[in-house]
């Protein structure tokens, strides 16, 4: 497992940017869909799983490359907080953050 962990200025919720060969393989999204069922800080419709040429040289497209790392994400943590109904109009505090994990 690889985590890349970053905040997001523009889209609220965590949500995970992974990786896909193109094909419409579970295995890459398995992980996403468990946390976002275990918080509803997590949104796995945010999620995404393409792999465009701008991305090639970040760090969680190189692991999954180079390294054979399956299971390699960039977790967004929005700066705006969550759109789940528990957190509307609030923004992520060091709780909301270590629920997480």
């Amino acid at each position: 497992l690889y985590l890349d962990l970053h905040g997001h200025s523009r889209k609220k919720n965590i949500f995970m940017y992974g990786n896909a060969d193109g094909t419409r393989s579970l295995k890459e999204r398995l992980f996403p869909a468990l946390l976002s069922r275990a918080s509803d800080q997590v949104n796995f419709e945010d999620c995404c799983f393409k792999v465009q040429k701008s991305k090639e040289s970040t760090g969680r497209v190189v692991a999954w490359k180079e390294l054979g790392i399956t299971y390699a994400y960039t977790v967004e943590a929005s700066f705006c907080g969550a759109d789940a109904p528990s957190s509307i109009n609030t923004h992520f505090d060091m709780c909301h953050l270590e629920q997480f994990g």
